[in-house]
């Protein structure tokens, strides 16, 4: 019935909790949604690696009730079947994309039309099952699917002709989207000052990106992925793992490479001039890595 893709951040995780500004992109990887009246409804998975592996009955059981309440008691005799090829826990906006392929699907099939506003608020909270309190990046990104300047709460499409590759490298492990933000409030408290700096420092870095990204700037759209990460870094949210893959991509020609999302584990993004990305993804692919080289031109997936 109707689809959405997942999502990147290119600057800002982690300051953009705290006010300060985010860019992000969608990417071509999807949650399809099929619906039907059905004798057994309830939502139904047909792809284990957006399945949480503890607590999975309840959590579907949880979304769809929710879907129940906020979308009509219709939906409680809907049988939706998820196909899914975004992998859960690895910050690429598996959960927004759901989100927001279900509550499409539901308002087509029912024939209830909804305003973005109304899409974007209703995936809002269903967001808050999986993250308890999201900023709201990752399903306004999925909802528009343009490059976006995120600010509290509050999103402005970016203007660019950009066209990129981008290699996305899944580490070991899942990333800890709760966690990694918790790590970062308790160091605010203790170290406030220190934190602050970092803060600020990516915040200022967010802003150098969006002019790199309107003037189309390769050069300087690595480099302040570089920079992005080492900042994410000092803040204690990336580990050995990232750190060692991101090396990796820039010892082998890579402009920039940056962990994506929350951080603790999850991906990293890398990117590079056209021919160098075949050269990359095979590299990771021959490490025993599971890669996506993916295209975005010009705000058109």
């Amino acid at each position: 019935m109707a689809r959405a893709f997942g999502k990147i951040i290119l600057a800002g995780e982690h300051s953009v909790v705290y006010g300060y500004p985010a860019i992000a992109c969608p990417i071509p990887l999807i949650v399809d949604i099929d619906i039907r009246f059905s004798n057994n409804p309830g939502l139904y998975f047909h792809n284990k690696t957006f399945i949480p592996k503890d607590g999975s009955k309840l959590l579907f059981t949880r979304i769809f009730l929710k879907l129940v309440e906020l979308l009509g008691r219709n939906v409680g005799f809907l049988e939706i079947n998820v196909f899914n090829s975004i992998p859960n826990g690895y910050g690429l906006g598996s959960s927004a994309a759901l989100s927001i392929s279900l509550i499409r699907s539901i308002i087509i099939f029912l024939n209830t039309p909804r305003t973005s506003n109304d899409i974007a608020s209703i995936a809002m909270e269903i967001e808050k099952i999986f993250h308890g309190n999201p900023s709201g990046i990752d399903h306004t990104t999925i909802l528009e699917e343009k490059f976006i300047w995120f600010k509290n709460g509050n999103f402005e499409k970016i203007n660019t002709q950009l066209e990129i590759e981008i290699v996305i490298v899944m580490s070991k492990s899942y990333g800890m989207t709760i966690k990694s933000i918790d790590h970062v409030s308790r160091l605010s408290n203790t170290q406030t000052k220190y934190t602050n700096n970092i803060l600020e420092s990516i915040a200022n870095l967010t802003n150098q990106m969006r002019k790199a990204i309107e003037l189309c700037n390769y050069l300087d759209i690595g480099y302040l992925m570089n920079e992005n990460h080492r900042l994410l870094r000092a803040l204690g949210v990336s580990n050995l793992e990232l750190d060692y893959l991101c090396n990796v991509a820039i010892s082998n020609g890579a402009l920039g490479a940056k962990l994506t999302g929350a951080g603790g584990g999850g991906c990293i993004i890398i990117f590079a001039i056209k021919n160098t990305m075949k050269k990359l993804n095979k590299i990771f692919k021959n490490y025993g890595y599971n890669t996506f080289l993916l295209k975005y031109l010009s705000g058109i997936l």
